[in-house]
Order: C-alpha cells, then sequence, then structure tokens
C-alpha cells in the first residue's frame, strides 16, 4: 500500500482518510474521491479545448484541484505557462508588424505614390507570431521616402529609428524580446530549485516512514548473522553429541558382547 500511495504521490496531491477497519479512502486535493473502499473512481482528460481540462467520474473539470505532482507541472506547462510565453511573442510580432506597415505607409514609394501592399502580414492577434510574413511587395513599392521628400529615404529613417523606440509595453523590440528569454530562464531556474526541495522533503518523508513502519536492514543483517552463528553452534553441538554417543557405544558395546 506505501508503495502504490508514493507512485501515486508522483503524479499528483492528494489525501488520505484511514477508517478503523484499516481502510484507506484516497482522495484528490482533499475534496474529490480516487478511492473509497473497493470502489475506484477514475479521472480523464479532455483536451477539446485550448485549457486542458481534467474531468472527475461525473464529469466535472477538476483540474483546479491539481496543484502537485507530474499531472501538477504538466496541466501549469499547458495551461498557464506556454500560454503566457505566446501571448508575449504574439504581442511583439503583431506589434513589429503594425508599427512598420504604419510608419510605411506615411511614406511614398519609389514612383512618388503611397505603398499599395503592406511589407508584413499575420493572421490574427492570437497566432501573430507563428504566421508573421514578409508578403510579395517589390523593392520599388517600398515606401521609402517621405511625403516632404520624395525620392529620398527619409521613412527609410524612421523606420529604423523605431529599433531603439518603446514600442512594446514601454520596451524596444529587442528589450521585448530578450525579456521572455530571461522569463524563461527564470522559470526553469525556479522549477529546479522547487524540484530539489520536493525532493528533499520527500526523502525526509521516506525516512520517517521507514523509521515507523518499516525494518531496518542493518539491524535485520545483524539477526541474520545471529541466526547463522546460533545454527553452526547447534549443528557442532548436535555433531559432538553423535560422536560422544558413538565412543560411548563402543565402550560398552564389549562388556555385552
Amino acid at each position: 500500500m506505501h508503495a502504490a500511495l508514493e507512485n501515486l504521490s508522483t503524479l499528483v496531491n492528494f489525501s488520505i482518510i484511514q477508517s478503523g477497519n484499516g481502510q484507506v479512502n484516497v482522495y484528490l486535493n482533499g475534496e474529490t474521491p480516487l478511492v473509497v473502499g473497493s470502489n475506484e473512481y477514475a479521472l480523464s482528460a479532455d483536451f477539446s479545448s485550448p485549457q486542458t481540462a481534467i474531468l472527475d467520474s461525473q464529469g466535472n473539470n477538476v483540474a483546479s484541484e491539481i496543484t502537485g505532482g507530474k499531472l501538477g507541472g504538466l496541466l501549469s506547462e499547458k495551461n498557464t505557462t506556454l500560454p503566457g510565453y505566446m501571448e508575449t511573442l504574439n504581442t511583439l510580432a503583431k506589434t513589429f508588424a503594425d508599427q512598420v506597415n504604419n510608419q510605411l505607409a506615411q511614406g511614398l514609394d519609389e514612383s512618388g505614390n503611397p505603398p499599395s501592399i503592406n511589407l508584413f502580414t499575420y493572421n490574427q492577434a492570437s497566432d501573430a507570431a507563428a504566421t508573421i510574413a514578409v508578403t510579395g511587395i517589390a523593392p520599388d513599392q517600398i515606401a521609402a521616402a517621405s511625403l516632404g521628400a520624395p525620392g529620398g529615404g527619409g521613412n527609410a529613417v524612421a523606420v529604423s529609428q523605431m529599433a531603439t523606440a518603446p514600442l512594446v509595453n514601454g520596451l524596444t523590440f529587442t528589450q521585448s524580446f530578450a525579456g521572455l528569454g530571461t522569463q524563461v530562464g527564470q522559470d526553469v531556474a525556479q522549477a529546479t530549485r522547487d524540484q530539489n526541495t520536493y525532493q528533499d522533503l520527500l526523502t525526509q518523508v521516506q525516512q520517517t516512514r521507514s523509521q515507523q513502519t518499516g525494518v531496518s536492514l542493518d539491524a535485520e543483517a545483524a539477526k541474520l548473522i545471529q541466526l547463522q552463528q546460533a545454527y553452526d553452534a547447534v549443528g557442532k553441538m548436535i555433531s559432538t553429541l553423535s560422536n560422544l554417543t558413538l565412543n560411548v557405544i563402543h565402550l560398552i558395546g564389549p562388556q555385552f558382547s
């Protein structure tokens, strides 16, 4: 039972209630029953929406109750961490494309006309990072000149200056992208620290359990050695008695011959 519960603890957080007859009931987060007596209540996963749901035996979403174990980590990554990263990337890609396109729209192309096509395109705000692309615009269609100086490169200079402008939530494009990399690194480092902390706690709990309910391998080995020594001693004693018996028989044997 302890081994089964320990394996379960690596997957999900749970609590147990032990009845007077030794029966162990297992509850997810102390609320949703998993095992009660001889009855099992299975969980299932629903991937039909972007947010993965974990359903109990009645079909209720209990994902919010799962905060520990591998399942809790996977849910947090799938439903919170990765969507957060994607939101940042989508915001960066959309802002970059919109800002450049808007600036170019204020200039003139090689023919002295406003641009008829954008430089960048994407499908929608929710997938801008995955779908951003350069359109089929020709070099002479790029509005590099400003309205006040046709044939020049004033608007191209304005576009280049956007690289150092705080256009993404008060950050430059480079700062925003670097900030995401920093966030990922910090999350990985925190996850590693949490893993080490929980591993230390698990080791302590396992040692406590072993002291209370388990056996000491050293003590059992010592007992085994004592048993072996006692067995050998008894064997020698029996051998000695056997030899003495034979000697006695040989001594008294001639008297009856």
